[in-house]
């Protein structure tokens, strides 16, 4: 026998650990727990602490090639640093486009949960696109990200000032800073 319980705002059942986390980004099958309220934080320094060891490596690879004068000699010398370098540029691409995103959602106060299921998120239906709800500012949310205690709850500014704040703020021109 189960019983229902209310489900807090921003909250979602993962189906992949069998529970409910708060404020919740994404599964992530590398680190194999879900990234959430608590331990989010620990996942952008991880994928800084990650950037970090790949352009390492691709400094030590690359410097450790010898300089030939033709193209055939500089290949057959540097076969194995040649391949290493361009396989650490695949996953540079990669990792560091998910550190950039992650460091974009920190500073629009955003969830990938929120950013990739919006239309089927009740609490984000009828939201604009270019308004993020629980955004306070650049400033605001990277030290609510960093420094903050998780609050009890979260709460959604009303529909009716959301739609206000698409029409007359923008990205670019808003009340925390301008472009």
């Amino acid at each position: 026998f189960t019983r229902p319980s209310r489900r807090g705002l921003r909250t979602k059942h993962c189906h992949d650990c069998g529970r409910c986390v708060r404020r919740f980004d994404h599964h992530c099958f590398w680190v194999g727990t879900c990234v959430g309220e608590k331990n989010h934080p620990r996942f952008v320094w991880y994928l800084v602490t990650q950037v970090a060891l790949i352009l390492w490596a691709f400094h030590v690879s690359y410097t450790g090639m010898r300089y030939r004068s033709t193209f055939t000699a500089l290949f057959e010398d540097n076969a194995g640093p040649i391949m290493l370098c361009f396989a650490l540029f695949i996953f540079i691409l990669f990792v560091g486009s998910l550190l950039g995103f992650h460091v974009w959602l920190v500073l629009t106060a955003q969830t990938t949960w929120e950013v990739s299921s919006k239309n089927k998120i009740t609490y984000l239906r009828g939201v604009p696109h270019n308004v993020q709800p629980f955004s306070v500012g650049a400033t605001q949310n990277c030290a609510d990200f960093w420094c903050r205690v998780p609050p009890p709850g979260y709460h959604r500014k009303p529909l009716r000032e959301l739609r206000v704040w698409s029409t007359t703020e923008t990205v670019w021109e808003n009340r925390y800073y301008v472009c």
